[in-house]
């Protein structure tokens, strides 16, 4: 359970340029030593993976990519989202996909699918602000990304308020492949 939680960065900068003073060299760098790019930087407020009961609650998420994301729900459980306030703008550290609330099944073959659950995304706020030229801005999505097979059991989606920006679509429910 996580419930009553302040999970924000928005006001978080990062300088994907900097270069260190003392070494003149790029100071966010890759393993390999590239700068950092959009692509390979996160700004996430919760990421819950493989995880069978949950409930995230009354939180406060404002972040620069995604604001709860749950994926690899294998087996069976409960899972509840609810009255959450959830913001997204993006920022320094924005990818070509933002959104609010993020629900997916394993990738095919990691784990036996289909499966059951029960799913529960109620009373949520979500603000995704701008998404910028080829963004895929999205608020709730609760589906297949990877081509695995969507969610088994049963779902209750209600009293959601949900506002997109410059946005891709509002709610996603089934597979985007």
């Amino acid at each position: 359970v996580v419930e009553n939680c302040d999970i924000s960065n928005l006001n978080t900068i990062v300088d994907l340029e900097f270069d260190d003073p003392e070494t003149d060299a790029l100071y966010y760098t890759d393993p390999m030593g590239h700068s950092l790019e959009a692509h390979t930087s996160y700004g996430i407020g919760m990421f819950i993976s493989t995880s069978a009961n949950f409930v995230i609650r009354d939180n406060t998420v404002a972040n620069q990519v995604e604001g709860i994301i749950a994926e690899c729900m294998s087996g069976v459980g409960d899972v509840t989202l609810a009255d959450n306030d959830i913001t997204i703008q993006p920022g320094e550290l924005s990818r070509d996909g933002v959104r609010g609330i993020r629900l997916t099944p394993c990738h095919p073959g990691f784990v036996p699918t289909p499966f059951e659950r029960t799913v529960e995304v109620t009373g949520n706020s979500i603000d995704v602000v701008g998404g910028g030229e080829g963004t895929v801005a999205e608020g709730m999505m609760l589906a297949s990304d990877s081509g695995a097979e969507a969610f088994a059991g049963t779902m209750l989606v209600s009293g959601n308020e949900i506002s997109v920006d410059d946005g891709y679509a509002a709610f996603v429910l089934g597979s985007t492949n």
